[in-house]
């Protein structure tokens, strides 16, 4: 799920990556940062996309689904 943390964390990186990037002069490394980069945007936009815990319907502990051994 997708709190203000790792929201944070995932902009930092980001940004970090992009700034390395733009320093890089190696053509190898700068591959491997651009494919860095492409997976945490991948990641950002699946985790946006995920509802956020307030959102999700709040189960009911004393409910029994249909695995419960004891039924």
């Amino acid at each position: 799920m997708r709190d203000t943390t790792t929201g944070y964390y995932l902009d930092e990186a980001v940004q970090a990556l992009e700034a390395a990037y733009a320093l890089n002069r190696d053509s190898v490394i700068a591959a491997r940062i651009s494919q860095a980069l492409d997976a945490l945007r991948q990641l950002q936009r699946l985790t946006a996309a995920m509802p956020h815990p307030f959102q999700q319907a709040a189960s009911d502990p004393y409910e029994m689904d249909d695995y419960n051994s004891a039924v």
